[in-house]
């Protein structure tokens, strides 16, 4: 129905096969999904060029979908292409930006690339201070993934530090009694 309504290449298209995929993969279809986002990866190139915010999104869509299904080292090129784009066309405290390294970081945190993983993670956390402030509960999670980070590398005194400062954080914004401060 959209190559009929939009023709073989539009944006339309390319954002309807983006859904159509996420659909396909909710389902248990991740043969068609992955077919369908590079499909749509490809007409976002080709309508936009190489360096587009269309084509970062669909990147990311890419290694969402295949970070989803536990495929990690397929996940982190275009998760990285991503992140490239967005910090060439996106604002410095974009949103996307502190959202795709905390991603990239967990990605090789998990595949225990340790001091990869911490610099993206530091990376991340210093994204979401300049996006959000000091105070604020995204800023308490990446402290929080990076005192993860900082025990698995046996770094505790530094693992300890980074989670005193989100729970001071946390109580800071929601008070004493918050169900945060009790995980």
């Amino acid at each position: 129905i959209w190559r009929e309504l939009y023709g073989d290449k539009s944006s339309q298209l390319a954002a309807g096969l983006l859904n159509l995929a996420w659909i396909r993969h909710s389902k248990g279809d991740n043969v068609a999904a992955e077919r369908l986002t590079r499909e749509a990866l490809e007409m976002n190139r080709a309508l936009h060029g190489e360096e587009h915010e269309k084509v970062a999104e669909t990147l990311l869509k890419l290694g969402t979908l295949f970070e989803s299904q536990g495929r990690l080292v397929d996940a982190e090129p275009p998760l990285r292409a991503a992140l490239a784009l967005l910090r060439k066309l996106a604002p410095e405290n974009d949103l996307q930006i502190h959202t795709t390294l905390a991603t990239i970081a967990s990605l090789t945190h998990s595949q225990g690339r340790l001091e990869d993983a911490e610099a993206l993670y530091r990376d991340a956390l210093m994204a979401a201070r300049k996006a959000y402030g000091a105070e604020h509960d995204v800023v308490v999670t990446r402290l929080n993934n990076l005192a993860d980070l900082c025990r698995d590398a046996g770094k505790l005194d530094e693992a300890e530090s980074l989670l005193v400062e989100a729970i001071k954080i946390t109580r800071n914004l929601h008070g004493e009694n918050h169900n945060r401060l009790a995980t």
